[in-house]
């Protein structure tokens, strides 16, 4: 097996590339964690449960619950 071998240039652009992709992992990965927060914290306001979010629309602004089963009477 012949194997290339980058300059020390490219080797440096590339791992400051894989530096950068996992930076942005990362801010991602927190940003999410940040959404989730206020849609449990905009549950609690309104006593929902954040198990019962069936989805969230940014662009309307709402979130989506399941729908209460209603208990029957005797």
């Amino acid at each position: 097996m012949k194997k290339l071998f980058f300059s020390k240039e490219e080797k440096l652009l590339i791992e400051n590339n894989v530096l950068k992709e996992n930076n942005l992992s990362l801010q991602i990965q927190s940003l999410q964690n940040e959404r989730q927060g206020l849609v449990k914290a905009f549950c609690d306001k309104n006593s929902k449960k954040t198990e019962d979010v069936v989805g969230v629309n940014i662009a309307e602004g709402f979130v989506e619950f399941k729908e209460e089963k209603k208990k029957r009477g005797r």
